[in-house]
């Protein structure tokens, strides 16, 4: 019995740990595209990605990154748990997504420009991947730990 009340009073905060930790790396990585364009530029050729295309992605990538982690600081703020759950999952889709282009780079001997997300010049590795997948991991379990906070709460 003592035990379900704990669990219970620790979700919130495992969900609101793992939600800073995603909304972190989304942060950093679209400053870091922000402070150092080059670099992200580099990364883009490296993936077979020029021209205007690379223009729009230079944008749309990391304002897309921060408004990600935006959202996801409100949600905690608010502890609107539909809303973070919602956002953490969007957050691991893009991980995944990610890690899905860095594996496909790497199966095609692309990605010597690194891989895009926090100014790296060091070419594309398994390591990423491996990265990226820890990430998703850490926001699938935000996610899901905040759907238990959100049903703890309606039943609390």
């Amino acid at each position: 019995m003592m035990r379900a009340s704990s669990d219970r009073r620790l979700t919130p905060w495992a969900a609101d740990a793992l939600a800073l930790l995603t909304a972190g790396v989304y942060g950093y990585s679209a400053w870091t595209k922000w402070a150092y364009p080059d670099a992200f530029r580099r990364a883009l050729s490296g993936y077979g990605v020029g021209g205007a295309a690379a223009g729009w992605a230079a944008r749309l990538v990391p304002a897309a990154e921060f408004a990600l982690a935006v959202a996801l600081l409100l949600f905690l703020i608010w502890q609107a748990w539909a809303w973070l759950e919602a956002g953490l999952w969007l957050a691991t889709a893009g991980f995944l997504g990610f890690t899905a282009l860095m594996s496909w780079a790497l199966a095609h001997g692309l990605g010597q420009g690194g891989c895009g997300c926090f100014a790296s010049a060091e070419p594309l590795g398994p390591w990423d991947i491996v990265r990226d997948i820890a990430f998703a991991a850490a926001a699938a379990a935000g996610a899901l730990l905040s759907r238990a906070a959100r049903r703890a709460g309606a039943a609390g």
